[in-house]
């Protein structure tokens, strides 16, 4: 495979053509010279942005979560190799590091969408029926999948997504969200990245005091005691979570 892009194509369309094709090659096994290849072949800021997007669509339907740890494991890999590290895009501002560009989008992406809800009637559903007959997952819960695999992996420093966790575990002041069932898909979301983090971490990027262990425990008390997550899954891993970490406050 290799993207073509022609200068003279209007930049939205480039930007379908590219997503489209890196959301193509992702989903495919492909060598660490074929992705060289193209990041070197086809020098355009277009590049690192499309496969940012790409990443970002593969977390769409319910069956592509648990392909994100193996392809981002691999990305991580190559992200690090010599010849992508020197790789530089040409932009409006002159040449620009690949590696940046590419984790900038993703940052950008997974802030801006995450509360981007589906077109159709129903916006607070954990599942979404498309005409197609597929079913897209909430871009909330999208976000935490995505989230959690890129710092299982180490594809990236930590980033400032952590309030994503605070609004599902419902103990800040600011955008808790409002209706029983957007509530359930944003704590789901908290428990899959308290899952990720654990709670040493989350105790400590509480916006509440003191920022212990006791206080994630408390936490998580109130979302099992308010009974705000009742897909099966959820409540499964809501319990183990609450039992991990009430044997880690006992000690």
């Amino acid at each position: 495979m290799q993207l073509v892009i022609d200068k003279r194509t209007p930049y939205e369309d480039k930007l379908r053509k590219g997503s489209a094709f890196f959301e193509a090659f992702l989903s495919m096994p492909f060598t660490s010279q074929q992705f060289l290849s193209i990041l070197t072949q086809t020098p355009s800021d277009v590049v690192p942005i499309t496969l940012a997007c790409a990443i970002w669509s593969l977390t769409r339907t319910s069956s592509k979560p648990a392909l994100l740890e193996p392809l981002l494991t691999k990305l991580k890999s190559l992200l690090e190799s010599e010849e992508i590290t020197n790789l530089k895009i040409p932009t409006q501002n002159g040449l620009e590091p690949f590696c940046n560009m590419f984790r900038m989008t993703l940052s950008e992406i997974v802030s801006n969408y995450r509360h981007t809800y589906p077109g159709t009637v129903r916006k607070d559903t954990i599942f979404v029926s498309l005409d197609d007959g597929s079913s897209q997952v909430h871009p909330m819960l999208r976000s935490s999948f995505l989230v959690a695999a890129i710092r299982k992996v180490g594809l990236m420093p930590n980033w400032t997504w952590y309030y994503m966790t605070l609004e599902g575990l419902q103990i800040c002041d600011y955008e808790i969200p409002k209706g029983k069932d957007i509530q359930e898909v944003a704590a789901i979301s908290a428990i899959v990245l308290f899952a990720t983090l654990g709670a040493h971490q989350n105790a400590t990027l509480l916006g509440c005091e003191p920022k212990t262990y006791q206080s994630v425990l408390d936490a998580l008390k109130g979302l099992k005691e308010r009974g705000v997550i009742h897909y099966k899954p959820a409540v499964a891993l809501l319990e183990v979570r609450l039992i991990f970490v009430w044997c880690t406050v006992r000690g």
